[in-house]
């Protein structure tokens, strides 16, 4: 039986192929719930992090690893990038509303990543 190292519940593991905890770089095994709120403080005070695109029931969504933190996409564009040794490849644009109300937009290239790089949009005054 394995143990969050943060909040001490015992962790369930997936039934589909995941192991139910991630792994800090010390070592410490996290339980999912706590990878969402590690994710949510840490988008909060950097204003930026690497999520992932990608779809839930058909309809696009921002999330960390393990799935526990989502946003639901509230506009999606789709542009092309040049990128060198590739050529053209197509860009992925998305705006959703972060862990704190504020507006977050991310970016996803090429077709065979679900990788998005994720910024907070400064606030008019």
């Amino acid at each position: 039986m394995t143990t969050c190292d943060i909040c001490g519940k015992t962790i369930e593991i997936c039934n589909e192929g995941g192991t139910g905890y991630g792994i800090l770089d010390d070592g410490r095994k996290v339980c999912y719930k706590c990878c969402a709120d590690m994710d949510r403080k840490d988008m909060i005070k950097n204003d930026k992090i690497t999520l992932y695109l990608t779809k839930i029931r058909c309809k696009p969504t921002v999330t960390n690893w393990p799935g526990s933190l989502r946003f639901k996409v509230k506009e999606i564009k789709k542009s092309k990038q040049f990128v060198p040794n590739v050529g053209n490849t197509q860009r992925t644009h998305v705006w959703f509303d972060g862990p704190d109300g504020s507006k977050w937009y991310g970016f996803q290239v090429g077709d065979n990543s679900e990788l998005c790089y994720c910024t907070k949009l400064k606030q008019n005054p």
